[in-house]
């Protein structure tokens, strides 16, 4: 991704369940993006694959009710959007998705709940309001039981007017993108992921030249 883009990535080790449940990434997350602020850093491009990707939402949310600076976009790899599992992609996925199943997914939203509501928005951020959001790039393969997560989300953010990018790679896995290097669709994934980010930059620019030309 850092080699598509061409642009450094900064990784953040956040602490976990069930060791550390709900709200410690979300803390540990906007702990790392104030010092990103604070170190200079502008432009910032928030990116996380399935729970991580649930994450980069959630992050978001909490910095537009602080009214802190937002990122500059979002790229969302097979987000993990809505531990209530409502979706139907959940049970109809099932029998195809080769690392996740509904069993396990309960499992893991309960050790990262602790006992909070699932349809918390900062937990389950399908549930939340997307007005004001940055642009955004989703990708989801249609073999997981996560793809009505990214599906609804894009149409969620669509109706709250974000410019929002759904990508549905046929017959792909969950986060299929680790794949790179092996496969020509995760390769693609990859190139269309460092395309979205520089025409982020493009818009941005123009905008800024928009700006000098009026005052």
């Amino acid at each position: 991704m850092a080699r598509s883009a061409g642009h450094p990535i900064i990784g953040v080790t956040y602490r976990k369940a069930p060791e550390d449940p709900f709200p410690a990434a979300l803390e540990d997350a906007k702990t790392v993006y104030q010092q990103l602020l604070d170190d200079g850093y502008k432009n910032i491009i928030v990116s996380g694959d399935s729970a991580g990707g649930g994450l980069s939402l959630a992050l978001t949310m909490e910095l537009i009710r602080e009214k802190k600076p937002l990122p500059h976009a979002l790229v969302l790899l097979s987000p993990w959007t809505d531990l209530t599992s409502s979706g139907d992609s959940v049970k109809r996925k099932a029998a195809v998705d080769p690392l996740i199943g509904p069993e396990l997914l309960e499992v893991f939203a309960e050790k990262y709940a602790a006992g909070q509501a699932l349809d918390n928005p900062l937990i389950s951020p399908l549930f939340g309001d997307f007005h004001n959001f940055p642009p955004t790039l989703i990708q989801v393969g249609t073999d997981e039981v996560l793809l009505d997560d990214s599906v609804r989300l894009a149409k969620k953010m669509k109706d709250r007017g974000v410019s929002v990018e759904l990508e549905i790679w046929e017959n792909m896995m969950h986060v299929f993108q680790w794949l790179a290097g092996l496969t020509p669709e995760a390769n693609n994934a990859i190139k269309d992921i460092g395309e979205f980010v520089n025409k982020q930059e493009v818009l941005s620019t123009n905008k800024e030249s928009l700006h000098k030309e009026i005052y």
